[in-house]
């Protein structure tokens, strides 16, 4: 069974991390997402049944690796979290279980950049929001260039995925989520490394980011056909550029 291939699905995870943390905890968060917001999953077939992969995510919630480990279900991914969230438990005790990586933010985590690609050249996968926080209005903000170091030292493919919907049901500042509302991700097709990096950086950045933005506007639209305009509620989110170039030609 494919589900029970613990080295090829995330060779960096001991096999019970993966068989209790992504086969049994994490079908039944699915399972739960699937119930109260009618989560839908696109593009499964994007990604890769081996390998390294760099999934590259916009940033609309704390959702946001929930929603997107049933989408990638198969592939395991560690991703990387605040150091200050290690310190509440039991939660703290379970993004470890899910192999997150303690990040500090604001300075260069020399530490964090090391474990992130000691996960890559095992042939497991990285979660990264280059974003580098959740967006305050359900924009994509420009992403931040340290995602592409983990590219160029691991070569590893780069996946874009773009979430929508979370930003409604859990935005930043608020305590608990609600539990009304839709949520949809897609995975779009890899990105080889070299592709990225035979651009200029500041275009690397920006190519990325529109083609993630593509794909939330997609599922924003399609969001608001089968829920005949219920969810998403209209806002700044409704344009395919950052809050700053909204200002801008307003």
């Amino acid at each position: 069974m494919k589900i029970l291939q613990f080295k090829r699905r995330a060779p960096t995870f001991p096999w019970y991390v993966t068989f209790f943390g992504w086969v049994i905890i994490q079908r039944i968060i699915q399972v739960f997402i699937m119930i109260v917001y009618r989560a839908k999953f696109l593009g499964r077939s994007n990604i890769h049944s081996q390998g390294a992969i760099i999934y590259v995510s916009n940033h609309q919630s704390n959702y946001d690796p929930v929603l997107i480990s049933g989408l990638i279900r198969d592939r395991p991914f560690s991703s990387m979290a605040r150091a200050g969230l290690f310190d509440f438990k039991p939660f703290g005790w379970i993004i470890r279980l899910f192999g997150t990586i303690s990040l500090k933010r604001g300075q260069q985590d020399i530490a964090a950049m090391r474990a992130a690609l000691e996960v890559l050249s095992r042939g497991g996968c990285i979660l990264l929001f280059p974003e580098g926080a959740r967006t305050p209005d359900g924009t994509i903000h420009p992403f931040k260039r340290g995602f592409l170091v983990l590219v160029k030292k691991s070569k590893a493919p780069v996946v874009p995925i773009a979430v929508e919907g979370n930003h409604d049901i859990y935005p930043i500042g608020q305590t608990y989520p609600k539990f009304r509302g839709r949520m949809m991700v897609k995975a779009g097709k890899p990105i080889p490394a070299e592709e990225l990096l035979a651009k200029q950086s500041d275009k690397a950045l920006e190519d990325l980011r529109k083609e993630i933005d593509a794909m939330r506007l997609e599922l924003r639209e399609e969001l608001r056909n089968v829920t005949r305009g219920k969810f998403p509620k209209p806002g700044l989110a409704d344009a395919s550029c950052s809050r700053e170039a909204i200002i801008a030609k307003t």
